[in-house]
């Protein structure tokens, strides 16, 4: 399942006169049914709680759960891009990404997983969503581009585990 990192502010919550961003309820049920969900934001660094604590004074109840069971904590120190797994399959999608966080992500070549969120423009959530759907739906076009998506690049920690147990599993079933 592919990462999701999530700002509030100017994603979720409007920046100005705070409040629930126009189709945030939708947008968090898709998100935390199709994606691996992370904050990203200042109201989390390391712990979960704050943000929610934050939230609920704009979100609905049913929404707060959503994102309570769903959500997990990051923590960073400058940029946000310290708290991406940029070797996984990921999407960041943030209102105001630094310029630095941003040519991060292009020298390692996957600025095309950035969605920059804009809430003055019309239903922005649900163009969010249907390029999040999109996404979902790239054909792979091998194994490796499966193992790729599932479980990382080739020298990632998570790759390297599932191809350890891999070896495990194929070797204790040539034993029997």
């Amino acid at each position: 399942m592919a990462k999701l990192y999530l700002d509030i502010d100017g994603v979720l919550l409007t920046s100005k006169n705070t409040r629930a961003a126009p189709g945030v309820d939708a947008f968090v049920a898709f998100v935390t049914q199709q994606f691996d969900c992370y904050w990203l934001t200042t109201h989390c660094k390391g712990d979960s709680q704050s943000a929610l604590k934050y939230l609920s004074q704009f979100l609905l109840p049913s929404t707060l759960e959503q994102l309570k069971d769903a959500v997990h904590s990051t923590n960073w120190d400058a940029l946000k891009t310290e708290a991406i797994e940029l070797e996984s399959d990921f999407y960041w999608v943030d209102d105001n990404p630094f310029q630095a966080e941003i040519a991060r992500l292009t020298t390692r070549q996957v600025a095309d997983r950035l969605i920059v969120v804009d809430l003055s423009r019309p239903n922005e959530l649900f163009t969010v969503q249907t390029k999040l759907q999109e996404s979902l739906k790239t054909p792979l076009t091998s194994f490796a581009d499966h193992l790729t998506a599932q479980y990382g690049q080739p020298d990632s920690p998570s790759r390297m585990a599932f191809e350890e147990e891999f070896a495990a599993f194929k070797h204790e079933a040539q034993q029997h």
